[in-house]
């Protein structure tokens, strides 16, 4: 049974007269069209501008099909009614979405709200797998440092951050020659790790102050998708970072 979603009002007499909701829900905000996912740890969200009636979100209502045009089901479909939201998942077992294509993402007008007023439109998105493990961009660059920017001191890490958890059968060592500051500063010590889709560098202590830039030149085959095996291609980055030789 569907609730009705009502207002209660009183006019000069005080006599109590009831509104029925009649406004439909809409989108609010969203995060797609999603570019270069990972093929099974994406995740859509679109909120909504007021609660929904949990039973119409379902996979005939929030569908999500292949190029081919094909509904799938390897998702995972939920509603937060903390947040008036809905939520699509990837699968984090084998049976993830196919690497290099493209899905599109419908949300039909059988969603409702509590009042059963039906999505005031048809909602359509759009999510690209990416063909490999990759560096998206500079913008996945950052530091422990974050309220100082670049600034790294002593003991501070930089974050390369991929588009899906990797691995890689290098050693510290390989990595740090595939890894250029220009101008060079004297290190005493500075370590790599890898943790879920991050790429670390652990600074120790800097000898002298440097603005520097920092290049990474990884070759294809050196990272690979920690999921599926995957091998990450030729990636090239370059960004600045201003290295401190003593915390202020």
């Amino acid at each position: 049974m569907t609730s009705l979603s009502c207002e209660y009002q009183t006019n000069l007499f005080n006599d109590v007269t009831i509104k029925i909701d009649g406004v439909s829900p809409v989108i609010t905000s969203h995060n797609l069209p999603i570019v270069n996912s990972a093929p099974d740890t994406f995740h859509i969200n679109l909120r909504f501008s007021e609660g929904l009636n949990p039973d119409s979100v379902n996979t005939d209502s929030v569908v999500v099909k292949n190029n081919s045009g094909n509904k799938i089901t390897n998702i995972s479909i939920s509603y937060d009614s903390n947040y008036n939201a809905i939520n699509i998942n990837g699968v984090t077992d084998s049976n993830y979405l196919i690497r290099g294509s493209n899905y599109t993402v419908t949300l039909t007008q059988d969603i409702t709200d509590i009042a059963g007023n039906n999505l005031e439109d048809e909602f359509t998105g759009t999510i690209s797998i990416a063909a490999s493990p990759q560096i998206p961009g500079n913008g996945s660059i950052s530091t422990s440092n974050y309220n100082n920017g670049y600034f790294v001191e002593p003991g501070d890490s930089i974050y390369i951050t991929f588009n899906e958890n990797i691995a890689t059968g290098l050693s510290s060592a390989a990595i740090l020659s595939k890894t250029t500051f220009t101008p060079s500063p004297s290190f005493s010590g500075i370590t790599v790790s890898i943790s879920g889709n991050q790429l670390i560098y652990t600074i120790g202590d800097v000898g002298t102050n440097a603005d520097t830039y920092c290049t990474i030149n990884l070759s294809a085959g050196d990272f690979y998708s920690a999921v599926d095996g995957t091998a990450c291609q030729v990636q090239n980055i370059t960004f600045s970072t201003i290295l401190k030789a003593v915390k202020p």
